[in-house]
């Protein structure tokens, strides 16, 4: 991967595009040369929203700076908002944040702007739902809520098991 681009020549000659190619490639696996990439990409091109947004979600990844983050991926959704992945990234800093509404909020609306995108359904996904309050007139922290929700678990995930028990019983045992 580093071989397609190397550090000296981006730093001899730096193309804005090809410093954030190279740190979409390493966002995943090595987001402290992501963060790098991304940076200088912003630096020599101040204006590019796809830079300033990526560069924000770096900046919550490696530094934990989260205020700076907000800041950078907000700013750069606001200035142009047709990019599902500005949703993206910035519902992702949110999660990192700890506001796990917020994040959901701006996933939801990613998906207005392109109902197709595979990363935000993902995104979805791995926040999971919450199945609703068993006393809804209570907080979710109340302990009788904690306690119910909890019996609600086990009664729905113990029928499972015995209709999934009996299935397999008997498919054994028939002819």
């Amino acid at each position: 991967m580093m071989d397609t681009i190397s550090y000296q020549a981006m730093q001899a000659e730096p193309d804005p595009e090809k410093l954030f190619t190279l740190g979409l490639m390493c966002l995943q696996q090595l987001p402290y040369k992501a963060r790098w990439a991304f940076a200088l990409a912003h630096e020599l091109q101040p204006g590019e929203q796809r830079y300033c947004s990526y560069y924000g979600l770096a900046i919550a990844i490696v530094d934990g700076n989260l205020n700076a983050a907000l800041a950078m991926c907000s700013d750069a959704m606001k200035k142009n908002d047709i990019y599902p992945d500005f949703c993206r990234n910035l519902g992702r800093v949110y999660l990192l944040a700890g506001q796990r509404q917020k994040a959901y909020e701006i996933f939801k609306a990613g998906l207005k702007l392109d109902d197709s995108n595979r990363d935000l359904h993902a995104e979805l996904a791995k926040m999971g739902l919450r199945k609703p309050l068993v006393f809804s007139f209570l907080k979710r922290s109340h302990p009788l809520n904690y306690l119910a929700g909890k019996i609600r678990h086990q009664l729905t995930h113990s029928s499972r098991r015995k209709t999934a028990y009996s299935s397999q019983k008997a498919s054994i045992f028939s002819p």
